[in-house]
């Protein structure tokens, strides 16, 4: 969603975090987005039907474990809509001032305190788009890669005319807020980059996916990082980093050196970037929404259906989204998203870690090659998933302690701590994990991840470090959401849900074995989901 980040999150990311370091948050986001969507192309590949964390967290961990995944999209999808709703809020208030229409505070922002901002204008935005999914979306794919056109234009725009009002004394303070100030500006910005997983999910499409998904993973992230870090070091040297505008940052910055024509033409093509981009997550948000109701996982009520539209569905998530577009300022939005974004991840490079791990003594006649069944189970399997969390642990602690201030000797120490398990999974791998089969029984390639579990592992900990990096009220703002989420599970979905121990075990050793399904039976709501 090339929309969101750039257009939204370059000014608060910049002023705030990172300064004009905000390039390399960029390419932080960029490693981290190429480690964790290959494990999405592994599992995309892997459990035929499925397209979204929700359903890869059923079949591999289990269902509470996959709700949870899924309820972590919820998040950053509710969030996510809020969070651009304040960007598309504030190009609009840019186009009006430009022809000398002031809007009141009250309309736009009205500052509370550090976590509250009253936008009534957001607010409206999100109204209109929900009333726009309701009237219906007809024709909306080609209206969507117009705009995604105009957006790609709008940034080479900025890049070209807006170096000629560079100023290279604006970038000598390069990294204000110090070292980890560009890990919190990553994790800020970190959502600029999401929606290149889809990408994981064309397995079925592509001739040669062990070739082909590398190559479209890692070229797109490479474009888009480019792209971004050109905007980034382009708008921080026209403007000095605490004077840029948190909410239009690039059409201000053209203002600012008295170019307004330029900042009319930028603004409208981000205010129909984040149109679009509200559209897509809302929709998507809906479509988890009612994926769960379908399940019985959530409330029957919630995939209630009118002309053909969720209407229940989606006007749960427009109320909530409008509220806290209404609400929260848009750091506190945009920190929630990404979290929500950053668990998936996580949890899903975990996921290929465990599938490697579970394969093993799961042969079966004619399947594997000879000496590919081994003993499974067993006390170093456990241990290797124990150690699995303890890595996990350590290197979230050890993020916690550098956003802290904790002394340097205790985050060398907490480091050098999360290398004891990093090391003993990777010599678990390599004296019990064999290499996985590279192709269906029909001879279908199917992808894999080269390096497991290093390749996971190094995932695992890009994300967790940038998660640490917010702020303790996402922390506290993610973890009540979860624990929502659970009380939601044991008190409906537990007792209702329509996932039958039967499909998730076939779905569950199709993963294994690699088999090419296409059939199963009344169960279909996998194959809708989507992040």
């Amino acid at each position: 969603m090339p929309g969101a980040g750039i257009f939204v999150l370059t000014g608060v990311a910049s002023r705030d975090k990172a300064g004009p370091a905000l390039c390399i948050s960029f390419l932080v986001d960029s490693v981290a987005c190429i480690l964790s969507a290959l494990s999405y192309s592994e599992l995309a590949s892997r459990i035929p039907k499925a397209g979204s964390a929700y359903s890869y967290g059923c079949v591999i961990f289990g269902e509470l474990t996959g709700f949870l995944m899924g309820w972590a999209l919820v998040l950053e999808y509710t969030f996510g809509v809020a969070a651009v709703s304040r960007g598309w809020a504030g190009y609009l208030v840019a186009i009006f001032k430009v022809y000398g229409v002031i809007m009141p505070d009250w309309v736009t922002t009205y500052h509370v305190n550090d976590i509250i901002d009253i936008n009534f204008l957001a607010g409206l935005s999100v109204v209109i788009v929900s009333l726009v999914l309701f009237v219906g979306t007809e024709g909306s794919s080609i209206v969507n890669h117009i705009i995604t056109g105009i957006s790609l234009g709008v940034i080479i725009f900025v890049v070209s005319y807006g170096s000629v009002f560079v100023d290279v004394a604006n970038l000598e303070d390069f990294a204000p807020f110090g070292a980890y100030g560009i890990f919190q500006g990553a994790a800020v910005v970190f959502f600029a980059f999401l929606g290149f997983e889809s990408v994981s999910n064309m397995g079925e499409e592509a001739r040669n996916p062990q070739r082909d998904l590398p190559w479209a993973i890692i070229g797109s992230v490479i474009l888009s990082a480019s792209l971004y870090v050109a905007v980034s070091v382009v708008i921080n040297g026209m403007v000095p980093y605490y004077d840029i505008d948190p909410t239009s940052p690039l059409a201000d910055a053209f203002t600012k050196h008295g170019v307004p024509w330029a900042s009319v033409v930028i603004s409208f093509g981000s205010f129909l970037a984040l149109t679009s981009t509200m559209l897509v997550l809302l929709m998507s948000n809906v479509r988890n929404i009612f994926s769960f109701s379908r399940d019985s996982l959530l409330p029957k009520v919630l995939s209630w259906s009118w002309f053909g539209r969720p209407v229940t569905a989606l006007i749960l998530t427009g109320i909530f989204s409008t509220a806290l577009s209404l609400l929260l300022n848009i750091e506190r939005l945009s920190e929630l998203t990404s979290a929500g974004a950053l668990f998936a991840f996580i949890m899903v490079s975990i996921g290929v870690i465990v599938l490697r791990m579970e394969e093993q003594g799961r042969g079966r006649e004619g399947g594997f090659e000879e000496g590919w069944e081994k003993e499974s189970g067993g006390r170093k399997e456990v241990w290797a998933k124990v150690a699995l969390v303890v890595f996990v642990l350590f290197v979230f602690v050890m993020g916690l302690s550098l956003q802290y201030g904790g002394p340097v000797a205790v985050t060398a120490i907490l480091g050098g701590i999360a290398v004891i398990p990093f090391a003993f999974i990777c010599w678990y791998f390599h004296a019990h994990v064999n290499t996985a089969p590279t192709e269906t029984e029909a001879g279908v390639p199917i992808f894999r991840v080269p390096w497991v579990p290093v390749i996971p592992l190094l995932g695992v900990f890009v994300d967790v470090f940038l998660l640490s990096s917010l702020g303790s009220f996402t922390y506290a703002g993610f973890f009540v959401w979860q624990g929502i989420g659970i009380l939601l599970y044991f008190l409906y979905g537990y007792h209702y849900s329509v996932l039958s121990d039967g499909y998730v075990q076939e779905t569950y050793d199709s993963a294994l074995h690699t088999e090419a399904k296409t059939n199963y039976g009344s169960q279909t709501s996998y194959a809708i989901l989507s992040d």
